[in-house]
């Protein structure tokens, strides 16, 4: 009889929450061609070296929850499994549990943690807010461990989180939920602020503001980073995106691989269902990018508005909406809306429009087209 798999030690032993994947040397003796590297008993990619060590792929899936795993080798043909070493996945601070408040609550780390640490998750749920909006004042980046895992909650009665930081402090969030938040701007999220704010992988649900932006509301300089992220149910002056100008200021916002839809606008004159890009002030900038997105099946009446995305300029020299590889169809018509002088959308090509809007002359641009899709809802940042 074969002797069993049996493992010394792996390199590396640990990893930040939120690190990318990478190849994991599992170290040890009695290691056979075929034997499979197993992490907390699902196996991995594996590729033999020798009777003394493996190599195995770990995804960066692995590495989204705070916690320590067993690493395992399995030798399929004896069903053998070796002893096994521990992995650790660590992070600065980190959620213990689903409180609103209180040791080891979300809105106690990120009170707590040093600027510029990294806060991640060892629990899985709900966290309902019942103390008002979480203020995030310092550098911070936050991993939550998937859409599907964890999800903040407004409870319907406040905003989810604010940055409020200083200049010169930037903030991510990812692999989370936002939902239930309501307040007058951005009640799932608003940056009035100069900092850049990054959202990856994340879903926006069910938000609320009475003001500008249901989702997202970015202004006064800020840069809003949004990548694989799906927003749906959302309402607002922009029912998932709000995106203006302060004065003597440039506010970004850049959409990669987004999608936006069954969002609704508050009727006002000049909001979308969508985004609303939006020069307010005599100088500064207001500049979205939208790339590689699905906008569609979103929902505004009233005058001067879009149901997808409306680019305006209420004061100031104008705004620019630059769109890609994008598709902006089923919304309220029209789907994209110009509304003020030196309002403009710029193709770099690729687009499918629902209608036929003025621009969009880039190469492979398809106006008046049907995309011959559903609501897409959950098929992007989830």
């Amino acid at each position: 009889m074969s002797s069993p798999p049996s493992t010394s030690s792996v390199s590396p032993s640990s990893a930040t929450v939120g690190s990318a994947g990478f190849s994991l040397t599992v170290n040890g003796s009695n290691f056979v061609n075929g034997d499979i590297v197993q992490w907390n008993g699902s196996s991995r990619t594996t590729a033999f070296v020798n009777s003394s060590q493996l190599t195995a792929t770990i995804p960066a899936s692995d590495l989204l929850l705070v916690g320590s795993f067993n690493v395992t080798v399995l030798d399929p043909s004896s069903t053998l499994t070796s002893n096994a070493q521990t992995f650790s996945v660590t992070a600065t601070a980190t959620v213990t549990n689903l409180n609103d408040t209180g040791a080891g609550s979300l809105r106690t780390v990120i009170g707590s943690v040093s600027t510029g640490g990294t806060i991640g998750f060892s629990v899985a749920g709900t966290i309902t807010l019942t103390s008002g909006i979480i203020n995030i004042t310092k550098n911070m980046t936050i991993v939550g461990p998937g859409a599907g895992i964890i999800t903040v909650s407004g409870n319907n009665a406040s905003g989810v989180f604010a940055v409020t930081a200083a200049a010169g402090n930037p903030v991510t969030i990812s692999g989370m939920t936002i939902t239930q938040g309501k307040a007058t701007n951005g009640g799932g999220l608003s940056n009035a602020t100069t900092n850049t704010v990054a959202i990856n992988d994340c879903v926006f649900s069910n938000n609320t503001a009475t003001g500008n932006g249901g989702a997202i509301n970015n202004t006064t300089g800020g840069t809003m980073n949004i990548n694989r992220t799906l927003f749906t149910g959302n309402s607002g002056f922009g029912g998932a995106v709000f995106n203006s100008n302060g004065s003597a200021t440039t506010t970004t916002l850049n959409m990669t691989n987004c999608t936006v839809s069954g969002n609704t606008g508050n009727n006002a004159t000049g909001s979308a269902g969508g985004i609303v890009n939006q020069i307010s002030s005599a100088t500064g900038t207001a500049t979205a990018t939208i790339t590689n997105c699905t906008i569609a099946n979103n929902a505004v009446s009233g005058t001067t508005t879009a149901g997808g995305i409306i680019d305006r300029r209420t004061t100031g020299t104008g705004s620019t909406v630059n769109i890609k590889n994008t598709i902006i169809s089923g919304n309220t018509s029209p789907n994209t809306l110009t509304n003020g002088t030196g309002t403009s959308f710029t193709s770099g090509g690729g687009n499918v429009i629902g209608d036929n809007p003025t621009g969009f002359t880039g190469t492979n641009d398809k106006k008046s087209t049907d995309p011959l899709i559903l609501n897409r809802g959950g098929l992007t940042g989830v």
